[in-house]
């Protein structure tokens, strides 16, 4: 009962069986034994995520970001939450700070594309997305937007981007 680590496996056997809530309580205790464990809260930033508890996720994964502040994937999921929440100005700042610690992240740069189409900035939305395929030929989301930013253009090269998705 008093091992923050079993309870986080335990989470990920819930959370493989579809069991969510059960999955976000055992997830809840791990935190209160060992509050200081990063990755705990990004798990529970993870499960309240996908549980639409929206406002748990961005306590937790800015917790996450607090405790390890170099850790790019905890600013890339907090970023995404205030995506969701429509705070362009703060996720762009987090995207751009992921970034630096790891230029390379696909994540960052498809966030920023999100961003930017969300602003209607379809130009610098495109250069994201194309960045985020460069740095992952394997990252089906960008391509689709590709496609369907680059359709909306008439650009020829839309149905390029469709086709390497579908190979995906």
């Amino acid at each position: 009962p008093g091992n923050a680590a079993l309870y986080s496996e335990r989470s990920a056997l819930y959370e493989k069986r579809d069991s969510l809530n059960k999955a976000i309580l055992d997830m809840e205790r791990a935190v209160k034994l060992d509050s200081l464990n990063a990755e705990h809260r990004l798990r529970a930033g993870d499960l309240y995520f996908r549980a639409i508890r929206v406002g748990n996720a961005r306590e937790a994964f800015q917790r996450a970001v607090d405790l390890a502040p170099q850790n790019t994937h905890a600013k890339l999921r907090l970023a995404e939450v205030q995506l969701v929440l429509r705070d362009y100005p703060n996720s762009m700042k987090l995207v751009n700070d992921a970034l630096r610690i790891e230029p390379t992240a696909a994540r960052g740069y498809y966030l920023k594309g999100y961003i930017h189409m969300e602003t209607r900035d379809s130009t610098r939305a495109i250069s994201s997305f194309r960045t985020a395929v460069e740095q992952d030929p394997q990252d089906f989301p960008s391509y689709m937007l590709l496609g369907k930013l680059s359709a909306a253009r008439r650009d020829p090269l839309a149905e390029q981007y469709y086709n390497t998705a579908l190979e995906l």
